[in-house]
């Protein structure tokens, strides 16, 4: 492991952040072949309850490599045809930690806000992103995303938790 300098270590984290944010603003606005590209080819995503978290139980899916996450963008392309609803992914207490210049291990929480086809918003989802990521070329993207719903209990049109 190499050791990262202060300066570096402030510009991964902000960099991170960047990522972080971008993402939920694609997924927000439904650009679904723009989040494709946040993976690396090799990425792994996935979603599991925190409940199975503790007990080591079932994810409600686990996608690897980018076959499977075109998979997933085709599926969601293809389902919703008619609009999503609304969204507002806000994402909070980031931690970045580099192990080199160009991977860290990131943890963060976020609050997923949906209004509904009536104009009622209200609290979809929290969840915990337990996340690595690394940097190709100029840009950073993700290895591993695993997204913790706080819930035991999914919430309606759970696959909006993307």
């Amino acid at each position: 492991m190499t050791t990262v300098h202060r300066s570096q270590k402030t510009e991964i984290q902000l960099e991170v952040r960047d990522l972080l944010h971008r993402y939920a603003r694609i997924v927000d606005q439904h650009e679904f072949l723009a989040w494709l590209d946040l993976f690396t080819d090799e990425a792994v995503y996935s979603a599991i309850t925190h409940e199975n978290v503790e007990d080591q139980g079932l994810y409600l899916f686990r996608d690897a490599g980018r076959m499977a996450l075109k998979q997933r963008v085709a599926w969601l392309m293809e389902m919703w045809q008619v609009p999503r609803s609304r969204t507002i992914h806000a994402v909070t207490n980031i931690e970045v930690s580099p192990t080199s210049a160009d991977r860290a291990e990131v943890r963060s929480y976020g609050v997923i806000f949906r209004t509904d086809e009536n104009g009622i918003s209200q609290l979809h989802a929290a969840v915990t992103y337990e996340d690595i990521v690394v940097k190709t070329g100029d840009e950073w993207r993700f290895e591993e995303r695993k997204v913790i719903v706080s819930a035991s209990t999914l919430p309606p049109a759970f696959t909006e938790l993307l």
